[in-house]
Protein backbone atom coordinates (compact mmCIF):
# COMPACT_ATOMS: atom_id res chain seq x y z
CA UNK A 1 0.00 0.00 0.00
CA UNK A 2 3.16 1.92 1.07
CA UNK A 3 4.88 1.55 -2.14
CA UNK A 4 1.59 1.91 -4.53
CA UNK A 5 0.80 5.55 -3.07
CA UNK A 6 4.27 6.74 -3.48
CA UNK A 7 3.96 5.75 -6.96
CA UNK A 8 1.09 7.57 -7.36
CA UNK A 9 2.08 10.58 -6.34
CA UNK A 10 5.42 10.23 -8.20
CA UNK A 11 3.70 9.73 -11.24
CA UNK A 12 1.50 13.08 -10.69
CA UNK A 13 5.24 14.80 -10.90
CA UNK A 14 6.75 12.93 -14.13
CA UNK A 15 8.69 11.04 -12.45
CA UNK A 16 10.27 8.03 -14.20
CA UNK A 17 9.98 5.00 -12.67
CA UNK A 18 11.49 1.81 -14.20
CA UNK A 19 9.89 -1.10 -12.74
CA UNK A 20 11.66 -5.13 -12.44
CA UNK A 21 14.77 -3.43 -14.41
CA UNK A 22 17.76 -4.41 -12.75
CA UNK A 23 20.89 -1.91 -13.14
CA UNK A 24 24.21 -3.48 -14.10
CA UNK A 25 26.95 -0.77 -13.19
CA UNK A 26 27.12 2.80 -12.71
CA UNK A 27 28.67 4.04 -15.45
CA UNK A 28 32.05 6.80 -14.92
CA UNK A 29 33.67 8.74 -16.42
CA UNK A 30 36.77 10.94 -15.72
CA UNK A 31 35.80 10.19 -11.86
CA UNK A 32 32.43 11.67 -12.29
CA UNK A 33 28.71 9.46 -12.73
CA UNK A 34 28.01 9.70 -16.60
CA UNK A 35 24.52 6.94 -15.55
CA UNK A 36 23.27 3.85 -15.47
CA UNK A 37 23.95 0.76 -17.49
CA UNK A 38 20.56 -0.61 -17.43
CA UNK A 39 19.47 -3.74 -19.89
CA UNK A 40 22.35 -2.83 -22.15
CA UNK A 41 21.86 0.54 -22.34
CA UNK A 42 23.18 3.52 -20.64
CA UNK A 43 21.04 5.82 -19.43
CA UNK A 44 22.98 9.29 -19.11
CA UNK A 45 22.05 11.11 -15.39
CA UNK A 46 24.76 13.57 -13.63
CA UNK A 47 23.37 12.34 -10.39
CA UNK A 48 23.15 9.24 -8.59
CA UNK A 49 21.86 8.41 -5.00
CA UNK A 50 22.46 4.40 -4.57
CA UNK A 51 20.05 2.87 -1.91
CA UNK A 52 21.45 -0.59 -1.82
CA UNK A 53 23.26 -2.56 0.66
CA UNK A 54 27.16 -1.82 0.43
CA UNK A 55 27.83 -5.31 -0.85
CA UNK A 56 25.70 -4.73 -4.04
CA UNK A 57 26.98 -1.32 -4.31
CA UNK A 58 30.52 -2.01 -4.20
CA UNK A 59 29.60 -3.89 -7.76
CA UNK A 60 28.06 -1.76 -9.13
CA UNK A 61 30.88 0.78 -9.38
CA UNK A 62 33.34 -1.80 -9.98
CA UNK A 63 35.32 0.88 -11.68
CA UNK A 64 35.43 2.97 -9.40
CA UNK A 65 38.53 4.34 -6.99
CA UNK A 66 40.20 0.73 -5.85
CA UNK A 67 40.61 1.99 -2.59
CA UNK A 68 37.20 2.88 -1.72
CA UNK A 69 35.77 0.08 -2.71
CA UNK A 70 38.39 -2.04 -0.24
CA UNK A 71 37.75 0.28 2.36
CA UNK A 72 33.63 -0.49 1.92
CA UNK A 73 35.08 -4.16 1.78
CA UNK A 74 36.08 -4.22 5.44
CA UNK A 75 32.26 -3.95 6.50
CA UNK A 76 30.68 -7.07 7.53
CA UNK A 77 27.04 -8.64 6.96
CA UNK A 78 25.02 -10.25 8.45
CA UNK A 79 22.22 -12.35 6.71
CA UNK A 80 18.34 -12.69 7.78
CA UNK A 81 15.97 -15.62 7.13
CA UNK A 82 12.69 -14.68 8.35
CA UNK A 83 9.82 -17.82 8.44
CA UNK A 84 6.49 -16.03 7.74
CA UNK A 85 3.12 -18.13 9.50
CA UNK A 86 0.11 -17.40 8.21
CA UNK A 87 -2.15 -18.56 11.20
CA UNK A 88 -6.42 -19.30 11.31
CA UNK A 89 -5.80 -18.46 15.30
CA UNK A 90 -3.71 -15.81 17.01
CA UNK A 91 -0.87 -16.66 18.69
CA UNK A 92 -0.96 -14.26 21.46
CA UNK A 93 -1.80 -10.74 22.07
CA UNK A 94 1.94 -9.44 22.33
CA UNK A 95 3.28 -7.44 19.27
CA UNK A 96 6.97 -8.20 19.66
CA UNK A 97 8.55 -10.41 21.33
CA UNK A 98 12.83 -10.94 21.99
CA UNK A 99 14.15 -14.26 22.95
CA UNK A 100 17.17 -14.10 24.63
CA UNK A 101 17.93 -17.37 25.36
CA UNK A 102 21.39 -18.82 23.67
CA UNK A 103 20.14 -21.62 22.85
CA UNK A 104 16.97 -20.54 20.68
CA UNK A 105 17.33 -20.87 17.15
CA UNK A 106 15.59 -17.39 16.71
CA UNK A 107 15.72 -13.92 18.18
CA UNK A 108 12.25 -12.72 17.56
CA UNK A 109 8.59 -13.09 17.09
CA UNK A 110 6.34 -9.99 15.27
CA UNK A 111 2.88 -10.94 15.28
CA UNK A 112 1.82 -8.26 12.86
CA UNK A 113 -1.97 -8.62 13.33
CA UNK A 114 -1.40 -7.80 16.85
CA UNK A 115 -0.58 -4.34 14.95
CA UNK A 116 -2.68 -4.14 12.23
CA UNK A 117 -5.55 -6.51 13.19
CA UNK A 118 -6.34 -8.96 10.51
CA UNK A 119 -9.38 -7.27 9.02
CA UNK A 120 -6.63 -6.20 6.91
CA UNK A 121 -5.43 -9.50 6.22
CA UNK A 122 -8.22 -11.49 4.89
CA UNK A 123 -9.33 -13.06 8.57
CA UNK A 124 -5.44 -14.49 8.36
CA UNK A 125 -2.99 -13.98 11.49
CA UNK A 126 0.68 -13.14 10.27
CA UNK A 127 3.19 -13.65 12.60
CA UNK A 128 7.31 -13.58 11.68
CA UNK A 129 10.26 -15.02 13.49
CA UNK A 130 13.69 -13.59 12.90
CA UNK A 131 16.89 -14.84 12.35
CA UNK A 132 20.35 -13.49 11.87
CA UNK A 133 23.38 -15.30 10.89
CA UNK A 134 26.30 -15.80 8.27
CA UNK A 135 24.90 -16.89 4.99
CA UNK A 136 26.87 -19.93 5.51
CA UNK A 137 25.08 -21.06 8.23
CA UNK A 138 23.39 -24.65 7.62
CA UNK A 139 19.63 -22.80 8.68
CA UNK A 140 20.20 -20.12 6.26
CA UNK A 141 19.48 -22.65 3.14
CA UNK A 142 17.08 -24.96 5.17
CA UNK A 143 13.82 -24.97 2.69
CA UNK A 144 10.66 -23.21 4.59
CA UNK A 145 9.35 -26.73 6.07
CA UNK A 146 12.49 -27.64 7.81
CA UNK A 147 12.96 -24.53 8.98
CA UNK A 148 9.35 -24.63 11.02
CA UNK A 149 10.12 -27.80 11.92
CA UNK A 150 13.30 -26.43 13.82
CA UNK A 151 11.68 -23.69 15.34
CA UNK A 152 8.40 -25.54 16.50
CA UNK A 153 9.67 -27.06 19.61
CA UNK A 154 11.08 -23.55 20.31
CA UNK A 155 7.34 -21.73 19.46
CA UNK A 156 5.82 -23.93 21.55
CA UNK A 157 7.91 -23.04 24.82
CA UNK A 158 7.03 -19.96 24.10
CA UNK A 159 3.72 -19.43 23.51
CA UNK A 160 2.98 -23.17 25.40
CA UNK A 161 -0.89 -23.03 23.28
CA UNK A 162 0.48 -22.75 19.83
CA UNK A 163 -0.44 -25.70 18.02
CA UNK A 164 0.34 -27.04 14.20
CA UNK A 165 -3.50 -27.21 13.63
CA UNK A 166 -3.02 -23.34 13.68
CA UNK A 167 -0.77 -23.06 10.79
CA UNK A 168 -1.99 -22.79 7.20
CA UNK A 169 1.11 -21.58 5.25
CA UNK A 170 4.83 -21.13 6.24
CA UNK A 171 7.01 -19.00 4.01
CA UNK A 172 10.70 -17.93 4.44
CA UNK A 173 12.49 -14.86 2.86
CA UNK A 174 16.40 -14.54 2.77
CA UNK A 175 18.28 -12.03 2.80
CA UNK A 176 22.05 -11.92 2.68
CA UNK A 177 22.93 -8.47 3.71
CA UNK A 178 20.17 -7.80 6.47
CA UNK A 179 22.52 -6.35 9.20
CA UNK A 180 26.27 -4.47 8.87
CA UNK A 181 28.59 -5.89 11.72
CA UNK A 182 29.13 -3.21 14.27
CA UNK A 183 32.78 -3.93 15.77
CA UNK A 184 34.87 -1.47 17.75
CA UNK A 185 35.65 1.95 15.84
CA UNK A 186 32.50 0.97 13.45
CA UNK A 187 31.28 4.98 13.75
CA UNK A 188 35.24 5.71 11.94
CA UNK A 189 34.40 3.47 9.10
CA UNK A 190 31.12 4.64 8.07
CA UNK A 191 30.96 5.65 4.43
CA UNK A 192 29.97 9.41 3.87
CA UNK A 193 26.67 10.44 1.45
CA UNK A 194 29.49 11.75 -0.94
CA UNK A 195 31.47 9.61 -2.43
CA UNK A 196 34.43 10.22 -3.98
CA UNK A 197 33.01 9.80 -7.79
CA UNK A 198 31.38 13.32 -8.54
CA UNK A 199 27.96 12.58 -8.67
CA UNK A 200 27.36 9.58 -6.68
CA UNK A 201 25.89 9.42 -3.09
CA UNK A 202 25.10 6.71 -1.06
CA UNK A 203 22.15 6.61 1.48
CA UNK A 204 21.89 2.99 2.73
CA UNK A 205 21.38 1.26 6.16
CA UNK A 206 25.35 0.64 6.73
CA UNK A 207 25.62 4.81 7.63
CA UNK A 208 22.78 4.85 10.18
CA UNK A 209 24.73 3.31 13.24
CA UNK A 210 24.39 4.60 15.92
CA UNK A 211 20.62 5.11 14.84
CA UNK A 212 18.55 1.66 14.52
CA UNK A 213 17.29 0.99 11.14
CA UNK A 214 13.61 1.68 11.29
CA UNK A 215 11.42 3.28 8.09
CA UNK A 216 11.96 6.42 9.62
CA UNK A 217 15.87 6.83 10.22
CA UNK A 218 15.59 5.52 6.30
CA UNK A 219 13.26 8.07 5.11
CA UNK A 220 15.48 10.49 6.77
CA UNK A 221 18.58 9.66 5.55
CA UNK A 222 17.48 9.74 2.08
CA UNK A 223 15.99 13.63 2.78
CA UNK A 224 19.93 14.14 3.61
CA UNK A 225 21.11 12.34 0.28
CA UNK A 226 18.15 14.21 -1.55
CA UNK A 227 19.47 18.01 -0.15
CA UNK A 228 23.08 16.60 -1.10
CA UNK A 229 22.41 16.60 -4.79
CA UNK A 230 20.54 19.85 -4.57
CA UNK A 231 23.39 21.57 -2.97
CA UNK A 232 25.45 20.17 -5.92
CA UNK A 233 22.73 21.45 -8.64
CA UNK A 234 23.20 24.95 -7.12
CA UNK A 235 26.95 24.66 -7.79
CA UNK A 236 28.37 24.77 -4.18
CA UNK A 237 26.99 28.51 -4.08
CA UNK A 238 27.06 29.75 -0.48
CA UNK A 239 27.76 28.57 2.08
CA UNK A 240 26.74 24.99 3.14
CA UNK A 241 24.90 24.27 6.26
CA UNK A 242 27.17 22.46 8.82
CA UNK A 243 25.13 19.42 9.55
CA UNK A 244 24.54 18.83 6.01
CA UNK A 245 28.04 19.79 5.46
CA UNK A 246 28.80 16.22 7.62
CA UNK A 247 25.78 14.42 6.51
CA UNK A 248 27.31 14.65 2.91
CA UNK A 249 30.83 14.31 3.64
CA UNK A 250 31.78 17.40 2.58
Amino acid sequence: VLFQELEHRLAKQDVRLFKKTAVETVVMDNGCVAGLRVNGETLPYTDVIVCTQLPDFIDLINGGPTDYRSRLSTIGFLGNATLVMRLNHRLSDTYWVNITDPQCPFVGVIEQTNLLNESHYGGNHLAYISRYMDVDDPLYSLSDNALFDLYYPWLQKVFPAFRREWIEEVMVWRDPHSQAVVSVGYSDTIPAMRTPVEGLYLSTMAQIFPEDRQMSNGVKFAKQAAMCVLERKRNESGPIDEDRRRSCGV
